[in-house]
Order: structure tokens, then sequence, then C-alpha cells
């Protein structure tokens, strides 16, 4: 197993070219999926698997840094396990992608995304198979009537995790600005999928349900620990 350099910088150099899978990968649960798409995870396979892994779960953010130090010593069994996660969840359906694909940007934050990307190691890969997949499947657009922002007095509930990268709490804020009877939880150190581990935040949004007033409420979860490097490295 080896890493090959492929790009520039000394951090994505070692980190992000292609890599090559070989005995890791029978050691896995998922190594027939493995087997039938290859053994080989390209630069932007890795930074979407980086993406997925912590945006899925805070929980597995530890092992992020952990992926990168044992990469670029040659060691690909930690993105084996990754890939074989990934795999094993599959991909959403393809109303998934219609739906977002109609959804749509703004000219101005269509803009915004490509000025962005130009800049960040990961790209535009936090949209990957929106743009791709609007090519080929060509959804209908609803237009910017339907992104104008939403007004309602219906009582409301957002939830976010500070360490949510698709729906971060500043967001939650900009559509709050609509719902003048909301509230709005806010989950320290949790992600997009793992906001309502706590038995607080469960009993709170149940108060909400049943109607009682609860207001905006900051919650705290364990700060991740990153995973230590194996023992010599």
């Amino acid at each position: 197993m080896r890493l090959e350099p492929s790009l520039d910088q000394r951090v994505e150099a070692k980190c992000f070219g292609p890599c090559h899978l070989d005995d890791a990968v029978h050691r896995l649960p998922h190594r027939n999926s493995l087997n039938r798409h290859g053994d080989i995870v390209g630069g932007d396979g890795l930074r979407m698997l980086t993406l997925l892994t912590a945006m899925n779960d805070t929980r597995n953010l530890p092992l992020i840094p952990l992926l990168f130090v044992t990469l670029s010593r040659g060691d690909t069994s930690g993105l084996a396990e990754m890939l074989s996660a990934a795999l094993g969840r599959g991909i959403p359906s393809a109303d998934w992608f219609l739906i977002d694909g109609a959804s749509g940007a703004t000219a101005s934050r269509r803009e915004q995304i490509r000025r962005e990307a130009r800049a960040s190691l990961f790209g535009d890969l936090v949209n990957f198979l929106h743009t791709d997949l609007r090519a080929v499947w060509s959804p209908k657009d609803l237009g910017d009537d339907f992104r104008k922002p939403v007004k309602s007095k219906v009582p409301a509930l957002f939830i976010s995790g500070t360490l949510d990268a698709n729906t971060p709490p500043h967001r939650a804020e900009e559509v709050r600005k609509g719902f003048p009877n909301s509230a709005h939880l806010i989950i320290e150190n949790a992600g997009h999928q793992d906001a309502l581990r706590s038995a607080d935040v469960i009993e709170t949004i149940a108060a909400f349900v049943q109607g009682r007033k609860i207001g905006n409420k900051t919650f705290a979860t364990p700060v991740p620990e990153f995973a230590p490097p194996p023992s010599g490295q």
C-alpha cells in the first residue's frame, strides 16, 4: 500500500493524492463492495469521504487528523475502514438530488460558491453531485421567488449544532428572521446528525410540541477528543 503524491502543497501531496488499497480492503466487512469499486481513492474522493465522515456524526471528527497522520506514513487501513463505512451507508435516492437541484441558488449565491471554492482545500465538494446532476437530469429550477425568505407566525423550533457544516446556527438565525414566534436550540459540539443525543434537548422538544413556551436555549455536550496516533508513530 502506498500514497502517490499528486498535488503541489505538502499536506495535499501527502494526504490528498491517489491512495492504493490492497490487503487493508480484505479485512473489512464491506470488502466485496470495495473490490467492485476498485482499489484507488483519488484526491477528490478522499476529500468527499472526509466531509461525509465529519458531517454525518461529530463522533467521527476525532478520526480525521488520525487519518491524515496515518496516510502521510503510508498506512491506508484507516482510509479503507472509512470507505467501507461510506459504502455501507449507501447513497440517497434520486429524489433527494432532484429536490436540491430544483431548489437551486440565486446568481449571487452561486458566485459566492465559486469564489470561496477557489480558496477552500475542499473546493466545491460540499455541493458534490448537485451541480453535475443538474446538468444531466435538468430539473426545473423553481426560481428566485421560491428562494425568497419564508415568513410565518406559526410557532417554529430551530435546532442547530455548533459543529454542523450543513446548517450551522447562523443560518438558522437568518431563517428565524421570518418567524417571530420561534425558538432556537443550539447544541454545542454537535453536528448535523447527532444534535439529539442529549436527554435535555429531547425534553425541550417535547415541551415545545406540547405548546409550552421554551425560549432560546444552549446545551453543552462534550468536546470531541482527537484519537492519538498508533503507538510508536
